[in-house]
């Protein structure tokens, strides 16, 4: 049809590389346009189409780094002045991108046995970006959106990364759209089961006369019991085992008395 024709001609014109050629095709643009019958409106009807066209495929190749620099924001300018775009258009096929980056960032984590933490930062980084609600704006399921929080949180208390930023915990909370109960439960939970986990270890490396091993452990428990300390099970371990850990840092770390004084609440001394 002749529409196609003059689809076909315009999308040529993007597609050569050389300058020089690129303006002498896009300056007989207006010159087809009359010759092959074409209304203002069905030209503008073909401008939006394959500015469309270009907008999408520019943006699921540049988006993937999280934000879009001057560069990026002047070539969809000249685009979107080279077909007299609307503007609102533009700024809702940019906004749809930047929606469609974040979910597929998602189905990327989830299609993997195991959440990665390194994916969940990059997703986390994404949505803050872009502005992302990942509820209302693509209505991921409480469940994944509980699961990517309780990964994020576990990574950044690892990497001490709350040490650095106190808010980081309401800003995950925030980004995942997780409530206040929820968030609270979570935490707990991650708390209590990485420190009796690192409690059973260092245990482990004391009976092995590991006693370096249990240092590290130790300062690992330390990391969770800073952000909430709890009384964790006297199962864990007997009282002689607990109480030979607690001398054992003590011997390592004399003039810490903050962490002696969390661990030994933590270990009910």
């Amino acid at each position: 049809t002749i529409k196609n024709m003059y689809k076909a001609y315009l999308i040529s014109c993007f597609s050569v590389k050389q300058q020089t050629q690129k303006r002498r095709l896009f300056n007989n643009l207006d010159k087809l346009a009359p010759i092959l019958g074409l209304n203002k409106n069905e030209i503008s009807e073909i401008h939006t189409e394959v500015g469309s066209l270009i907008f999408n495929r520019y943006l699921s190749q540049v988006l993937s780094k999280g934000y879009l620099d001057d560069s990026d924001k002047s070539f969809l300018g000249s685009i979107q002045s080279t077909l007299s775009m609307n503007n609102k258009d533009c700024v809702e096929l940019i906004k749809n991108s930047k929606k469609n980056m974040v979910s597929l960032n998602i189905e990327k984590i989830f299609m993997s046995p195991k959440v990665s933490p390194d994916g969940v930062k990059k997703l986390l980084l994404l949505i803050r970006n872009f502005g992302v609600n990942i509820e209302s704006d693509l209505s991921i399921s409480l469940d994944q959106r509980q699961k990517l929080f309780r990964v994020a949180i576990e990574d950044a208390i690892e990497n001490e990364e709350i040490k650095t930023n106190q808010n980081i915990i309401s800003d995950i909370q925030n980004s995942f759209v997780i409530d206040e109960v929820i968030t609270k439960k979570i935490l707990l939970d991650v708390i209590t089961n990485k420190s009796e986990g690192y409690l059973l270890n260092a245990i482990g490396s004391l009976r092995q006369g590991k006693l370096d091993n249990a240092l590290i452990e130790l300062r690992n428990m330390l990391k969770y019991g800073r952000i909430f300390t709890i009384s964790l099970n006297d199962s864990v371990g007997s009282t002689i085992e607990r109480q030979k850990l607690i001398e054992l840092f003590k011997n390592n770390n004399s003039n810490d008395f903050q962490s002696i004084k969390i661990l030994e609440d933590m270990m009910n001394f």
